[in-house]
């Protein structure tokens, strides 16, 4: 196919096995399955068959070729092939060995041009990941142990997995649970001597959170996030709804809440999980199934005066990163403004964590100007996810939608391009309907598992997220790429968007693109004199690694 021409073909299909329990495990290209009326399809695995990327991901250091992966919705789930690399060099220096440029005075102009320059750096990758919720362990907890085991190692295997490297972890109920409940829910018990677990955590968090972190090789960052406080810490006396922590700043109430974090820390670490971070609650302007009414001043001061000083007396909780807002992109500047009035320099809260909830036309500038104003503080996209609409027949899982993929890429891609140190999506498996959800808020996510059968499939989004994931590790840095010629990247309609990093021993470039378009498109990557000539299939997603 001409969309695929400028590919070299890779003879044989490669099988990799992995014994999990008694089962053996068998690796290869996608298992399709099309649901009716679905744009694309999903891959199934199951306890005996899961696919996974074809390596190398580096080559030689003269061998001249770009490993391009690409995903379209016709036919390829992270399809692997090399790309020779067209070298230019003087007549003087021609080298018969080295490869020269195969474009004639009539094809030079064709394809859009793409100029990467990493002398421009940009901010280190933190990494990418999804979210440990109760609905994402029920589900997981209704497979078989092979069946869930290969799933987890899908997202978080530090070899055959898109290799995961940050997590999630709601603390308490949230709307993906299947009740309301808190780990103190003892009225005035101001000591939290009553705080514990429930089966939630024990049973369907915690060990799957302790099998993906030995599957990272111990590389998975986690950060927690409150839905609400216990009723009873707040003004309408329940979790659910916009009620405000009681009482004054250093009362004994937000003392309370503030040693309600500590505590998840000390029981989570009993059983060897410890986190890198905390976000002080999840969508405080509006969250409401659960949610808590905690605007930025509040945050501010709490984090400041009470919050932070409590964690720095804990070996295990003093040098968490704390991050803010936790609410929708378009709402950061003016949270931002509040969360750091009076500067930044003695404020303890590290960055802001947003969603992806935001109108489809507002800006992504608005996350270049954070960090413009604040360059001492990061960005994290810490939820995301399709299928929320109003409308029924948008809702929950939509199999095989490519659009959906679409919509992840683009977000991706812009966030990064604004200075976000990675993407964050929510449950990392939903079951058929998109849940349980106590409040029936249910959603799309990258896996839906099929319990009956004891399956998963893997959906456009998952492919969508190991584009990025799988190759661009924690401390790659982001580096300077745009368009050639007159075309801007601020422009709109662009044909293609992308994003580029280098990796974190300096020695590969790593390039994301994808096309929204439904035609092919030629591309053209400039590295200084190496041009790397591309074919984009319509609505592909595509990761293209070289050598520096």
């Amino acid at each position: 196919m001409e969309r695929i021409s400028f590919f070299f073909n890779i003879a044989g299909i490669v099988f990799i096995f992995f014994c999990i329990g008694s089962d053996a495990v068998s690796f290869s290209d996608c298992a399709e399955r099309r649901f009716p009326g679905s744009e694309s399809f999903v891959c199934v695995c199951n306890r005996t068959f899961c696919d996974l990327p074809i390596g190398p991901h580096r080559l030689g250091k003269n061998d001249n070729k770009a490993i391009v992966y690409m995903s379209d919705p016709a036919k390829f789930r992270l399809h692997q092939q090399q790309v020779p690399i067209e070298v230019e060099y003087s007549d003087q220096n021609r080298r018969k060995d080295k490869p020269q440029r195969i474009c004639s005075s009539d094809d030079e102009d064709e394809g859009i041009e793409i100029v990467v320059d990493s002398s421009k750096e940009y901010q280190t990758v933190l990494g990418f990941g999804g979210a440990f919720t109760d609905a994402a362990g029920v589900n997981l907890n209704a497979l078989s142990n092979s069946t869930r085991a290969t799933l987890l190692r899908a997202y978080f295997d530090k070899h055959i997995g898109i290799k995961y490297t940050v997590g999630r972890v709601v603390m308490g109920a949230c709307d993906f649970s299947v009740r309301e409940y808190s780990y103190c829910d003892t009225p005035d018990d101001f000591e939290l001597k009553t705080f514990a677990l429930p089966k939630e955590d024990t049973e369907w968090k915690i060990p799957n959170i302790q099998q993906a972190i030995e599957m990272s090789g111990d590389q998975l960052r986690l950060f927690s996030s409150p839905w609400s406080a216990p009723g009873w810490m707040k003004t309408n006396g329940q979790m659910v709804g916009a009620g405000q922590i009681k009482g004054e700043l250093h009362g004994p109430y937000y003392r309370a809440f503030a040693n309600y974090f500590r505590r998840f820390f000390e029981e989570y670490k009993s059983h060897n999980i410890n986190f890198w971070g905390l976000t002080l609650t999840n969508e405080p302007l509006h969250g409401a199934k659960p949610g808590m009414d905690l605007n930025s001043t509040m945050q501010r001061l709490w984090a400041n005066e009470v919050l932070s000083p409590l964690l720095k007396q804990y070996e295990l909780s003093k040098n968490l990163k704390i991050m803010a807002h936790d609410d929708n992109r378009h709402l950061v500047p003016d949270a931002a403004k509040e969360l750091y009035a009076g500067g930044t320099e003695n404020n303890v809260i590290d960055g802001l964590a947003f969603h992806w909830y935001s109108p489809p036309d507002y800006p992504y500038e608005v996350l270049s100007e954070f960090h413009e104003k604040y360059p001492g503080k990061f960005l994290l996209a810490t939820e995301a996810c399709t299928g929320a609409a109003e409308r029924a027949e948008e809702k929950g899982p939509s199999m095989g939608n490519w659009t959906r993929a679409l919509l992840y890429s683009h977000d991706i891609i812009e966030d990064m391009r604004g200075w976000a140190v990675g993407w964050v999506d929510w449950n990392i498996c939903l079951d058929m309907k998109g849940g349980p959800n106590w409040v029936d808020n249910f959603v799309d996510a990258p896996i839906i598992i099929n319990a009956k059968d004891d399956e998963f499939y893997k959906q456009p989004m998952f492919y969508a997220m190991a584009h990025f994931s799988r190759f661009i590790p924690p401390n790659s840095v982001r580096i300077g790429s745009e368009f050639g010629g007159q075309l801007s990247y601020n422009a709109q309609n662009k044909p293609i968007e992308f994003v580029a990093f280098r990796s974190p021993d300096n020695k590969q470039l790593v390039m994301v693109l994808f096309s929204s378009v439904t035609q092919t498109t030629k591309v053209k990557i400039h590295d200084g004199k190496r041009t790397i000539p591309l074919t984009i299939p319509a609505q592909g997603i595509v990761t293209v690694l070289w050598d520096k």
